[in-house]
């Protein structure tokens, strides 16, 4: 109304009151000054007060929802077809398919927590190149849902197929383990309201390269995907795999649906935040881009794409959380060999801080917790200074209080807390500077394990945590043979301001 008033000076608000005191609608609208005012006022509803429509998000889907003869695998071929071909006639081009491979050998932070946002920056970026490659101006990139999906999909198998690769240590039935992908890790995952769990944690200093701790997903089904495929996939140079780029938004789609349940989840930290990925990425003609930041990659929706998995409509403005920091430590120094012949259990005296809060959360809802604390109640335990073995075909199943422990036992048992798996590790092959120390850390949240022991009464109380890792591996039955060092454990409580 005000912008109305500057072109209609003479017009008030008392003008539009329709009562005794004012002229009636009637006689109003017949006069010219009323005329103008509703042409003026439609013409302002229209062009003035009306925002144009949001652009529309392009969604992203399971390769396995697709036709694999349909148009959007032919157009994600294309594009794979278009970025070798470019490689082929200059293997310096970054747009080429080398080209963006060497992006991730070159730059791709692992174990700390910018994994998760400059992956999606690197996919954001490739779909673009690939969406211009393919000539498709609709092209959206897929992701392979591998939990529900345990088979690598059939449209990456087959001759004159781009998105084959040679190298792979799997056939087309190869099933990835439940103890790595299944849904009850997943739900756990999700679930957890801890940052790090979900995005691994600070490294100390803040370098993007820096190793820290890796969190569940991460140093869980991420990883195991990669050594489950092996091959390039087991290197750094993963992406010359057509299938590292699915996987890829798989772990993307879980942070999306992450933020989803847990708005307030991604830190405020304005190290993490503010921290440029400048020229890590190109553009589609290939030029460096100075500015990406880690505060540009926390919504999907800002970014202009979805998976089908989250709402059509995004989640309200969040209060990010600060990171949380523990309140209570406990740990048990080791320096054991983990070998394949039985498994390696360690007790973990917890102390009464730790011992009493963790009886909470056997006996009480987390809902009931956080309807008293105004806060999420936490227990994470770290495996600590894992030295990766040479031998990558391995992941160490973790347990808690297990007496009847065994490669029988499933995954669903309630003592199972996650996997331990293992990437390329050293030095990224850049002499980085984490490569003095090619030792990991693996962070898993125990709060749920705890909830589901004392669910079918078999959480005691007045017992230690005793932590169990038993190594299988990947591929093959064989007793895993070679020894892997373990430096100690430590379980933390914490509150976090987030659910």
């Amino acid at each position: 109304m005000r912008q109305l008033r500057k072109i209609i000076p003479f017009l008030t608000l008392g003008d539009f009151k329709m009562n005794n005191a004012t002229t009636s609608r009637r006689v109003f609208m017949k006069t010219g000054v009323g005329a103008l005012a509703a042409g003026l006022v439609a013409r302002f509803s229209s062009d003035v007060f009306a925002q144009p429509a949001p652009p529309a998000l392009r969604v992203r889907q399971s390769v396995t929802s697709l036709n694999p003869n349909g148009s959007e695998i032919a157009a994600l071929k294309a594009g794979v077809s278009e970025m070798k071909r470019r490689t082929n006639a200059n293997a310096n081009d970054p747009t080429g398919w080398r080209g963006q491979a060497l992006i991730h050998q070159n730059h791709c932070p692992h174990a700390n927590f910018f994994f998760l946002p400059w992956h999606r920056a690197y996919l954001y970026h490739f779909e673009q190149i690939c969406r211009d490659a393919s000539g498709v101006a609709d092209f959206v990139l897929p992701y392979w849902d591998w939990s529900a999906d345990r088979e690598l999909p059939s449209v990456f198998w087959g001759a004159d197929n781009s998105l084959s690769h040679a190298g792979r240590e799997i056939s087309q039935t190869s099933q990835a383990s439940l103890f790595a992908v299944g849904t009850n890790i997943m739900t756990g995952i999700l679930q957890s309201s801890s940052f790090t769990n979900i995005a691994s944690s600070p490294p100390n200093p803040l370098e993007q390269r820096r190793l820290a701790t890796k969190g569940a997903l991460e140093g869980g089904p991420h990883d195991y995907i990669h050594g489950f495929v092996a091959g390039d996939m087991s290197t750094y140079m993963s992406p010359l795999d057509p299938c590292f780029w699915l996987h890829h938004a798989n772990i993307d789609r879980i942070w999306a649906e992450w933020t989803d349940r847990h708005p307030n989840g991604n830190i405020s930290d304005t190290g993490w935040r503010g921290w440029n990925f400048a020229n890590n990425f190109v553009d589609v003609s290939g030029n460096s881009l100075p500015n990406v930041t880690v505060g540009s990659m926390l919504s999907t929706y800002d970014l202009g794409y979805r998976y089908n998995t989250q709402s059509p409509i995004p989640p309200g403005n969040p209060t990010p959380s600060p990171l949380v920091r523990p309140l209570f430590l406990a740990q048990a120094p080791n320096n054991a060999l983990l070998t394949g012949a039985a498994p390696l259990a360690t007790e973990i005296d917890l102390g009464t801080d730790i011992r009493r809060e963790i009886n909470t959360i056997s006996k009480t809802r987390i809902d009931d917790i956080w309807n008293a604390k105004k806060k999420a109640p936490s227990v994470s335990l770290t495996v600590e200074g894992v030295r990766p073995p040479k031998d990558l075909n391995v992941v160490i199943r973790v347990f808690i209080n297990c007496n009847y422990l065994s490669r029988e036992t499933p995954a669903i048992d309630p003592h199972y807390v996650g996997s331990i798996a293992f990437f390329e590790h050293g030095d990224h092959g850049d002499g980085g500077a984490h490569a003095e120390d090619s030792t990991q850390s693996y962070s898993f949240d125990l709060t749920s394990t705890i909830q589901a022991l004392a669910s079918v009464n078999a959480y005691n109380e007045n017992e230690p945590i005793e932590v169990q890792l038993l190594p299988v591996p990947i591929h093959g039955d064989a007793v895993y043979s070679e020894d892997i060092s373990i430096k100690g454990y430590k379980i933390e409580y914490s509150e976090s301001e987030s659910r």
